[in-house]
């Protein structure tokens, strides 16, 4: 013979809602500045999963040069590429120098280290995304 669980509260929803309303989560201090800042391309690009994804991987793979070697005026760089549907990266330069080669350098460098990235999304339409990466410091 089965037994069968009772149904569940009907504002269990509601509560489960509200419990996870009230759990906060740090941001490590050396975390990638928001997407909003961080990422651009040349067209909608709905995936932003991807482009978090794609931040969190460069910046942990970026070796940051030290505030001591570049001038607050050379925190942050912007760096291109092109991400083919396979995740290889190819074109990396330097669309906005620092005024820094330190932290150019080091900047290239981790996207150089991110190929290959994995796959474009599915629903993405084309070959490839052309997209900018801002490098900015945060220490």
């Amino acid at each position: 013979r089965r037994v069968e669980a009772p149904p569940p509260e009907p504002d269990l929803r509601r509560r489960l809602t509200e419990r996870l309303s009230e759990i906060r989560t740090e941001t490590p201090r050396a975390a990638a500045p928001e997407r909003r800042s961080a990422v651009s391309g040349d067209e909608t690009f709905p995936f932003g999963w991807y482009e978090d994804y794609l931040v969190r991987r460069l910046y942990e793979l970026w070796d940051q040069p030290g505030r001591a070697v570049v001038r607050e005026d050379q925190a942050s760089a912007m760096i291109s590429f092109r991400i083919h549907r396979d995740g290889r990266i190819e074109g990396v330069s330097v669309k906005r120098s620092s005024g820094s080669g330190q932290l150019d350098r080091s900047a290239l460098d981790a996207v150089r280290r991110a190929d290959p990235l994995p796959p474009l999304p599915e629903g993405f339409r084309g070959p490839w995304r052309d997209v900018n990466i801002l490098f900015e410091l945060t220490d």
